[in-house]
């Protein structure tokens, strides 16, 4: 038994970015290390060919972050002027053990989820009040079966 591929992840998130660690500035380019975090909730279902029906798996995002058991985000993006190139990586991992509905026996619990990004990206718009990057690159998200 297993949760949803990136249950985790994808039931709600919403992102808190950090001010960035490192800014330097080299030849005109503006290097940033920017750790975020996502907040998750899990809202799906468990099933397995011996169970006659799945099994409802819900947790709040305090639920979650109980059963976390290492995860971390972070981008690095590099800009020279309205051109820029954005590297984003990602892993999470969270664990717990369940009692099996009818027969009571332990069952342990997974799902892990990495990822990564790399783009380019172009800056669209820049005032004062307001910066609009256009982006395009290539997004990997790996979640094993178990």
């Amino acid at each position: 038994m297993r949760l949803p591929r990136g249950a985790a992840l994808l039931a709600a998130c919403c992102g808190f970015a950090a001010p960035a660690l490192a800014g330097t500035k080299t030849d005109g380019w503006d290097v940033r290390l920017i750790p975020y975090v996502w907040t998750a909730s899990v809202d799906g279902s468990v099933s397995h060919p011996a169970l006659s029906a799945p099994i409802r798996a819900q947790a709040s995002f305090g639920d979650v972050l109980k059963r976390l058991d290492i995860g971390g985000m972070v981008a690095l993006e590099a800009r020279k002027g309205r051109i820029g190139i954005l590297a984003e990586a990602l892993h999470i991992s969270m664990s717990d053990t369940a009692s099996m509905p009818v027969v009571g026996l332990p069952v342990a619990l997974s799902t892990r989820t990495s990822g990564g990004l790399l783009a380019g990206e172009v800056r669209i718009v820049d005032t004062d009040a307001l910066s609009l990057d256009a982006l395009a690159g290539l997004r990997y998200l790996f979640s094993p079966s178990f």
